[in-house]
């Protein structure tokens, strides 16, 4: 899927975006992907009593990697807690893991996406209800990276994840989730645009009348998206949503720059 989306954002809005948290996004070369813990409590308290938790990385996000995982990596969540685990090679898997499950010990049936920031560094976000972002307790004791602030009053910097084989967004509709609309929809303009990593810009609508926005039927067409794929939207205001696209093995589709 090697398309060349509708409208080239960098030149002519590259000013406008110049203070936005969004640019970091477009610096970003490595993909993410996400995993989703199991929904029985049980089974997650079943894990966390294992010393040696191993986590699979999928071989597309691997094989994507602008460098090579150290063998000492750090996952950090987006309260600024750090966890210090392995990555063996041999097994091109994370391991010793049980301290962050226990972190994560309270977040069963949650989806964790893991972005990979390099120098053995992935942050990691928590979706939990309606696939959308969790409200984060701050560890007071550390900083928390800037890159996760979340602002609880006008919603930027929140997640939310969509998947394709809903019927609603073959045909461009986006439902959006009850927590965040709940939150932040009263804030959504009537317009909206959507950013992808690879320079792309689609315009849409939102309504706030059936809680949905409209605009990616031909995000879906060119990018020739099916209902095994899925979308994560995070939002930066003023209407503005930041898009990334995730295959079959739920990792992050990469595509070509567009030219400017």
């Amino acid at each position: 899927m090697d398309m060349s989306g509708n409208t080239d954002f960098r030149s002519a809005n590259m000013q406008t975006l110049k203070d936005s948290e969004m640019l970091r996004y477009f610096s970003e070369e490595n993909p993410s992907f996400f995993v989703t813990l199991p929904r029985d409590d049980r089974d997650l308290r079943e894990m966390v009593y294992f010393t040696n938790i191993m986590l699979k990385l999928p071989d597309n996000f691997v094989n994507s990697l602008r460098e090579s995982i150290p063998s000492k990596v750090i996952l950090v969540l987006a309260n600024g807690h750090e966890t210090y685990v392995n990555f063996k090679k041999s097994e091109q898997s994370l391991c010793h893991m049980k301290e962050f499950n226990i972190d994560c010990r309270d977040l069963f049936g949650s989806t964790l996406i893991y972005s990979y920031k390099g120098n053995g560094k992935f942050f990691v976000n928590c979706l939990k209800d309606d696939l959308c972002e969790v409200i984060y307790f701050k560890n007071r004791t550390i900083p928390r990276d800037t890159f996760y602030d979340q602002d609880v009053m006008t919603g930027i910097g929140w997640k939310f994840l969509v998947f394709l084989n809903n019927p609603a967004f073959q045909n461009g509709e986006i439902p959006i989730p009850a927590h965040f609309w709940r939150a932040f929809g009263k804030l959504l303009p009537p317009k909206v645009q959507f950013y992808m990593r690879n320079g792309s810009r689609y315009e849409g609508t939102c309504s706030k009348t059936e809680r949905k926005m409209y605009g990616l039927d031909d995000l879906v067409r060119e990018y020739g998206l099916s209902e095994t794929d899925k979308v994560l939207f995070t939002y930066f205001g003023e209407g503005n949503f930041f898009v990334m696209i995730f295959d079959t093995s739920n990792v992050e589709v990469i595509y070509t720059i567009q030219s400017m």
